[in-house]
């Protein structure tokens, strides 16, 4: 047997409430890094810009460092970007001004769905209308950066206005299951032993890649030198995206704020509507949440994402040393190295919360990190999300959450559940010591 062998860094980066999340697999060539979301609210884009800064600089270091961090340029290969709302995008801007970003995924949503996060990210006291105090979440509409409304109106444009016209971009859509439906028995004898690694002839060095495979739209692999895919990228987009927003817009024209829905890609539009009229965008905003229900107010369109092994594959991890020490280990030594992203997906609805789980139940075996929808907002949460890890099965998941606190995240219900499973609640706030990079090394039969 021989095995390819490969090391896997990723870290949560400490921008407070937002979601910043980043991994480098390598094989001591010409690695791959990966990041899934870049921003944060308003009053933490200080925060969001230092980590970024610490991002780009672990990603050009000097030779004496190279063999222990696995990258040898400023360079993002695929940017995967969860939804709309204002504190997981922000930070794009910065992040293509400091490294190049070859490509971004991102989920295809009618512009009004867009206009929804938009209204979402300045008004959440609609949402949180039962907090006390909710209207001081409101945010100040003179701190949203420029690029942010050109992004809802057209993120296609607005990502090439700071990357440049040959960029990459792929918007998913929800697929039809038989589309996405991998044919796999999954094997309870897919962990490699202690003597098969012995036993084996071991490939360590090797440039890796970044491909699609044909016909496979969800699925992005890393493959090595000779083709065979070592690691792969998975997404998913719940159906309920389809005309999330459609009572929103009915809203906009009973106040006549627009005509047509097509005038919401019109970034001047959306600036008037913003700058000019925001009493008018608020009441449409809380008059189409009090017609749709606290269940399908935010984000369904949510991309989320498995990051690891290639189904069909024996594989084994261990921990290795993080080559930038942000704090300690935690949870279990484990034995996969899978980590899904459920970004601010609306899984309070069983139907949702179950589809989420059956897109990833072949992946779950694989995996040992997640990151809980929304924070760990109790309204998306759903302890079956707990359920299903490792080998048998059995294992509980570590939990991460990018929280500082706001609304209430993460919850202590979200947090008694994790800690009742058996697993690790890992909360990476603004502080900079709360920064989690997680190390691996992994060996797969590919």
């Amino acid at each position: 047997m021989t095995l390819f062998k490969m090391r896997v860094s990723r870290t949560q980066w400490a921008v407070g409430h937002g979601f910043f999340h980043s991994g480098t697999i390598t094989a001591e060539g010409k690695p791959v890094t990966y990041v899934y979301d870049c921003g944060a609210t308003t009053k933490n884009q200080r925060n969001l810009k230092r980590e970024i800064d610490e991002f780009v600089s672990r990603l050009y270091v000097g030779p004496k460092y190279q063999r222990y961090l696995y990258s040898r340029s400023r360079n993002v290969d695929i940017m995967y970007i969860s939804h709309f709302d204002y504190d997981h995008i922000s930070g794009i801007p910065y992040l293509a001004k400091q490294t190049s970003v070859s490509r971004f995924v991102i989920p295809m949503t009618p512009v009004s769905s867009r206009i929804f996060c938009l209204a979402g990210s300045l008004f959440p006291s609609v949402y949180y209308s039962s907090s006390n105090n909710s209207s001081t979440y409101d945010a100040n509409v003179g701190d949203f950066d420029e690029w942010y409304w050109d992004f809802i109106a057209n993120p296609v444009t607005a990502l090439r206005e700071i990357t440049g016209p040959d960029v990459e971009i792929q918007q998913m859509t929800p697929l039809d299951e038989e589309e996405i439906r991998v044919d796999e028995t999954v094997s309870e004898d897919y962990i490699l032993t202690n003597s098969e690694i012995r036993n084996s002839a071991i490939r360590s060095y090797s440039d890796l890649n970044i491909s699609q495979p044909q016909n496979r739209l969800n699925l992005w692999n890393i493959t090595n030198l000779s083709g065979a895919p070592v690691w792969e990228f998975k997404t998913h987009v719940l159906w309920d995206a389809q005309n999330q927003a459609a009572v929103f817009v009915q809203k906009l024209k009973q106040l006549a704020l627009i005509n047509d829905e097509k005038d919401l890609e019109d970034v001047n539009i959306v600036r008037n509507l913003v700058l000019n009229h925001t009493s008018d965008l608020k009441k449409a905003f809380k008059d189409a949440v009090a017609m749709i229900g606290s269940s399908f107010t935010l984000n369904i369109t949510s991309l989320m994402l498995y990051s690891g092994t290639v189904l069909g594959q024996k594989l084994r991890t261990f921990r290795s040393k993080a080559a930038f020490y942000d704090r300690p280990e935690i949870g279990a030594w484990p034995t996969v190295p899978g980590w899904i992203g459920y970004g601010d997906a609306s899984l309070g609805a069983k139907k949702r919360l179950h589809e989420a789980i059956d897109a990833f139940a072949e992946y779950r075996s694989r995996t040992y990190v997640i990151a809980p929808p929304h924070h760990g907002s109790p309204r998306e949460w759903g302890s079956e999300l707990l359920e299903g890890y490792g080998l048998h099965g059995n294992d509980a998941p570590t939990c991460v959450f990018g929280a500082d606190g706001s609304y209430g995240h993460p919850a202590q219900r979200v947090l008694l559940d994790v800690n009742a499973s058996g697993g690790t609640a890992i909360v990476v706030t603004s502080d900079c010591r709360s920064r989690w990079t997680d190390s691996l090394t992994v060996y797969v039969d590919a």
